[in-house]
């Protein structure tokens, strides 16, 4: 039985590359402090690239699968026994997709002088669905959308 002889190991990378169109309005003017709003939307370029390796339970080694013809196979077919496949289970997988990426932004900046502000904002960052490798079948499996929620931090310069 191959499940009860051997075990999987799985690791997976992820990389996104990401443009974005994006546009602000601020919301007006109070002691100092300006929020706003905005909306992004453009490209997201993902790369995923994962690895499936079996090993033996027992010692931990790379497990290969032997696959032979049951005993008692119609002696005329083919001689007893007989490799049908030795099989390396272990399989990787490199995924390239291009994407839909949009965003939405929220936050505050505050006057430090007249030209630059701190600026304190909120994004949340959609880049959809990424498809990599299963670990029983070596199908590719598709996961829920990406999101990303952002804190960020940052220096605007006002030019007039």
């Amino acid at each position: 039985a191959l499940f009860g002889q051997c075990a999987a190991r799985q690791k997976a990378l992820i990389q996104h590359g990401i443009a974005l169109v994006n546009a602000y309005a601020d919301l007006g003017q109070w002691w100092h402090f300006t929020p706003y709003v905005g909306a992004g939307v453009g490209f997201n370029y993902t790369r995923v690239t994962g690895q499936v390796n079996y090993f033996n339970i027992s010692d931990g080694s790379p497990y290969d699968a032997t696959l032979t013809y049951p005993s008692g196979f119609p002696a005329g077919v083919v001689h007893e026994p007989r490799d049908v496949w030795a099989h390396q289970l272990d399989r990787a997988v490199t995924v390239h997709k291009f994407g839909l990426a949009w965003a939405l932004m929220a936050g505050v900046a505050y006057d430090l002088t007249t030209h630059a502000k701190l600026d304190r904002g909120y994004r949340y960052l959609n880049l959809g669905k990424v498809t990599g490798v299963s670990s029983a079948l070596g199908g590719p499996v598709s996961s829920p959308d990406t999101n990303s929620h952002e804190v960020r931090v940052g220096i605007r310069y006002v030019i007039d």
